[in-house]
């Protein structure tokens, strides 16, 4: 299942008006297959740094018609797959020979991510700065 954290709550500094919708979240616990909502609200396409923290065998995440695999196991260890920079690192480890697919890309708006693997215990959080033109 996928459980939501660090959502857009009454009483948070949002004003109205704005695109960012309640119950917006981009940290999630992740221990099945599943999909979230990710909102981008600003105007052009952004490239998210997705971190992946704990165990699994493998995973993939679909966006928008790419999908980024990853095919060796973490054991309690953080993942950090940059879109923008095209990189993948187990720490400060160049582990880029274990990705497969196309990096992810978050269009304005709402993207739905899907999210399937192995024996999946992980806090993923997709990090982004929006972008206006």
């Amino acid at each position: 299942s996928l459980d939501s954290s660090d959502a857009i709550t009454w009483g948070s500094s949002v004003t109205w008006g704005s695109s960012i919708r309640w119950g917006d979240a981009w940290a999630y616990h992740v221990t099945s297959a599943g999909s979230v909502e990710i909102n981008n609200w600003g105007t052009m396409i952004v490239k998210p740094v997705i971190e992946l923290s704990g165990s699994m065998t493998n995973i993939a995440i679909s966006c928008n018609g790419k999908t980024f695999g990853y095919n060796a196991p973490l054991a309690s260890e953080t993942l950090t797959i940059n879109n923008n920079r095209l990189t993948v690192k187990k720490g400060n480890q160049n582990v880029l020979k274990h990705m497969t697919g196309d990096f992810i890309e978050l269009i304005a708006g709402v993207n739905e991510l899907s999210i399937t693997g192995t024996n999946l215990n992980l806090d993923v959080s997709i990090k982004f700065e929006t972008l206006y033109f």
